[in-house]
């Protein structure tokens, strides 16, 4: 397919443009059938320009900020001013808390360089740091360590239709913040049943890591799949009905041999000739003879 002109600029690092364009270069040209294609990233991979061009390139997004890599969401940035404050202030947090507990050069060792910290000094300083705050006491949704990082800056909103200057919904706030987009808000209400139990939780896992749904609508499917199970009746009343219709262990006088219906149609079949039906022609002119 054409190639617009800015198309390969959407990538600021040298590596990344130089790779799309050979893989585009590659994959319109050089590939014959569906393995020459699978093959495309290995050879890439293995050119030795574009390996010394990955080992000085920046960063993407992905490795600082794992939410892509782990939906698969491409559509997502951050401001580096952001981020440089984020450890700007986790840096000053330490440093005030090193300086509480008083830790200077004269508690140096024998024969270490360096001063030393007990083990409860090293908690103190690590517990003030921003990213290992507790959630809970910031959203009672996620009470695990380290759940919420910095705000996607990914331009949002649209321009000339009836949705132009409305605000964005609570779950979108809350999602553009989100490391993993994990669906816990709806794990705590899991049927009873084990069986039904099972099959939510195996959904779950499924949904947290689909794409193409929008999270909305995993939350929806979630609950009702939870509510479906719910109404029903336990799962060991289904068991039973279908063990008595198709059991699994058959004992000894329980199988009986059958025929197919062709078998049966066809046992003791004759022929019976029509009284209205003509004689074949050889027949009749025998008894001319």
């Amino acid at each position: 397919r054409p190639v617009l002109v800015n198309e390969l600029t959407d990538h600021e690092n040298p590596y990344c443009m130089k790779r799309e364009a050979l893989r585009r270069l590659v994959l319109h040209a050089c590939t014959r059938n569906c393995l020459d294609e699978t093959l495309t990233d290995t050879l890439l991979d293995r050119r030795a320009d574009l390996q010394r061009l990955r080992s000085k390139a920046r960063l993407p997004p992905e490795v600082l900020e794992p939410l892509a890599a782990f939906v698969g969401i491409t559509r997502f940035s951050f401001d580096r001013r952001a981020r440089l404050n984020q450890k700007v202030t986790a840096v000053q947090h330490a440093l005030r808390q090193i300086s509480l507990d008083g830790v200077n050069t004269a508690e140096l060792a024998e024969g270490q360089d360096e001063p030393t910290m007990d083990a409860e000094k090293v908690e103190a300083v690590l517990s003030v740091l921003p990213e290992n705050f507790p959630s809970d006491a910031l959203h009672p949704h996620h009470p695990f360590r380290n759940h919420f990082g910095f705000e996607s800056s990914v331009p949002y909103g649209v321009v000339g239709s009836i949705s132009m200057g409305k605000g964005r919904k609570k779950i979108e706030k809350e999602l553009a913040r989100l490391r993993y987009p994990t669906l816990q808000r709806v794990a705590h209400s899991l049927p009873k049943d084990l069986k039904y139990r099972e099959s939510v939780a195996h959904a779950i896992r499924v949904l947290e890591r689909s794409r193409g749904w929008d999270f909305e609508s995993k939350v929806k499917a979630v609950n009702a799949l939870v509510e479906v199970w719910n109404r029903l009746a336990p799962g060991r009343t289904y068991e039973k009905i279908l063990n008595h219709a198709f059991p699994v262990f058959r004992g000894r006088g329980m199988v009986k041999k059958t025929r197919s219906r062709a078998a049966v149609f066809n046992k003791g079949l004759k022929y019976i000739r029509s009284l209205t039906t003509q004689k074949p022609l050889h027949a009749r002119l025998q008894k001319k003879k």
